[in-house]
């Protein structure tokens, strides 16, 4: 627990995996989760829209890289110790032992509808002028790239804001 008081930020992915749409039990929550939320003062969830690394059944060393538009959409930071107590406190009213998961459950439910509310607007900007630019010719879903894949990281997003391209 050194980085907790190091000023270091933490990300954890709370389903341990990535979606895939052949495997319902990859979009829930691990219970584990818990125990993050349990050790820290506050959280901030993340919503990630867009695929650079599609996933397909086998070895996610040949999941095909593309360029997408990458929305990163935060949400407000919140107290931990107040998000797992209205978790725990919602689960026992309704009646579920395992308030662990009911916590990783509820985590995932919130990421879920800030996935959706952002994948909205994505795809408003793969449709707008962000999809005529030629600068981003031949991609998939209306020629938007907002992050490359694997080899882009930071630098592609340092170059897409001396661009003037918006980064939300």
């Amino acid at each position: 627990m050194e980085i907790k008081v190091s000023g270091k930020l933490i990300l954890v992915f709370p389903s341990g995996t990535r979606y895939r749409p052949w495997d319902p039990a990859s979009k829930r929550g691990v219970r584990e989760i818990d125990s993050y939320i349990k050790a820290f003062d506050y959280m901030c969830p993340v919503a990630i829209n867009g695929e650079v690394l599609h996933v397909h059944q086998g070895d996610m060393m040949e999941d095909p890289v593309s360029k997408d538009l990458v929305l990163l959409t935060a949400g407000p930071v919140r107290s931990c110790a107040a998000f797992r107590d209205q978790c725990r406190a919602e689960a026992e009213a309704a009646g579920i032992a395992d308030k662990k998961q009911a916590v990783a459950d509820a985590l995932m439910g919130l990421l879920e509808e800030m996935h959706l509310q952002a994948e909205e607007e994505r795809q408003k900007l793969k449709a707008g002028p962000l999809g005529a630019d030629p600068r981003f010719d031949g991609l998939p879903g209306g020629g938007v790239a907002g992050v490359e894949g694997p080899q882009g990281g930071a630098d592609n997003l340092k170059g897409l804001e001396r661009g003037g391209l918006p980064l939300r």
